[in-house]
């Protein structure tokens, strides 16, 4: 086994994870000022991130299998490594609540809208969606 190229391996997925934990903390800020279009560029980057973190992976597991351990000098480097990784999957938690929650803001916005303006021929859609009713509902009475 090659130590150096396993060394260089663990430092690459090391400097992503703190990559992924930095992005993280911009999508949530994006989140908060509702920056759409950073929000985007941050998930496409991220997806990005999420890609090469497996690549890295992959090829570390390909070091370390002929040994099935890895060195004691690089455990504390793993360590941290997973550390990150744990941290990165609890911020990408608290975003998707975000997200989540500002769906649900969204949706209950368009049913009242929807209220609104269908007055009492409101119907229900196979979902149990809002809609309204009338001629610009879609609205079919028999």
């Amino acid at each position: 086994m090659n130590i150096e190229q396993l060394t260089l391996q663990l430092n690459l997925q090391h400097q992503k994870s703190q990559q992924l934990l930095k992005l993280l903390t911009q999508e949530n800020q994006a989140l908060v000022e509702r920056d759409i279009e950073l929000i985007q560029s941050i998930a496409t980057t991220k997806q990005q991130l999420m890609s090469d973190l497996a690549t890295v992976d992959q090829q570390i597991q390909q070091l370390v299998a002929p040994i099935n351990e890895l060195p004691p000098e690089l455990v504390q480097l793993k360590n941290a490594i997973v550390d990150n990784i744990s941290l990165a999957q609890q911020k990408n938690e608290v975003n998707g609540k975000a997200i989540a929650l500002g769906i649900n803001s969204l949706e209950r916005l368009q049913t009242s809208i929807i209220r609104k303006r269908a007055g009492n021929s409101m119907t229900y859609n196979q979902k149990g969606k809002t809609r309204g009713g009338g001629p610009r509902g879609g609205y079919i009475s028999a």
